[in-house]
């Protein structure tokens, strides 16, 4: 039985500009605190108290999924050690049933050469004689016959992978567009995905994750499907604007 490997690969999925950082200080700042200043600036501190806590929130859940991996892939990789020996011990136990069977056959074919000497019966000579060289070579073949031997110490490190980052921005997206994914509306959803496809093929994967790709794709969808969002063909088409009329001095004629 083949030994299986497993592999499993730890990515640092932090921007490269974002790597080496130093995280800014925790922004909890008492509420007594807070209602030191004014209504603007309270209004400013409490949003950027709840994102600190909503980052921290989701960087606590990511840590939870990675320690969740890597134990599960510590536990598998010592299911597949512990299976491994007990197929190792099973072939071990077989062989040597094997072999003591092997002795008992010999002994008998012996057995009945010896008989068929002592008759003079020359055909049954012959065939006891064959029936011992084939137990005998039987018995060889089992004797030198070793399981293979597997290094059950050495295992190979798990390499382990950090789970995907959520794209946050994408599933806010997908929240406040519900048509999104509706059997009902098959037909934005595909307009969707072909603005997607054309605008990933043009400019990468990664500009899809800005503000203009997602203003591309709703700006697309409000025109082909005005009426789903209450518009009209022309709310959603800038009226063309009129050129100013040239105007064209008189001619002066000299007297």
């Amino acid at each position: 039985m083949s030994e299986e490997k497993i592999t499993v690969e730890i990515e640092d999925d932090t921007p490269p500009q974002d790597q080496n950082r130093t995280p800014i200080k925790n922004p909890d700042i008492p509420d007594d605190e807070i209602e030191k200043y004014s209504s603007d600036v309270q209004q400013r501190l409490k949003h950027l108290k709840h994102g600190y806590h909503d980052e921290r929130r989701a960087k606590e859940a990511a840590v939870r999924e990675k320690e969740e991996a890597i134990a599960f892939a510590q536990k598998l990789a010592e299911e597949n050690k512990k299976l491994q020996e007990r197929v190792s011990t099973g072939e071990s136990t077989l062989i040597k049933t094997l072999q003591t069977a092997s002795d008992g056959e010999i002994q008998s074919a012996k057995k009945a050469l010896q008989q068929a000497l002592e008759s003079g019966d020359a055909e049954k000579i012959v065939e006891e004689q064959a029936k011992l060289n084939a137990v005998q070579m039987r018995h060889e073949r089992l004797k030198s016959f070793k399981p293979p031997e597997k290094d059950l110490t050495k295992q190979e490190k798990p390499v382990y992978t950090a789970p995907v980052a959520r794209d946050t921005r994408a599933e806010s997206w997908k929240e406040t567009n519900p048509w999104f994914g509706d059997p009902e509306h098959e037909e934005m959803t595909a307009l969707a995905v072909a603005v997607h496809n054309k605008l990933t093929r043009e400019y990468g994967n990664e500009y899809a994750k800005t503000d203009e790709y997602y203003e591309k794709i709703n700006r697309r969808v409000r025109q082909v499907f005005p009426e789903y969002f209450g518009e009209t063909q022309d709310d959603t088409e800038e009226t063309p604007k009129k050129r100013p009329a040239t105007v064209v001095a008189p001619v002066q004629r000299s007297s």
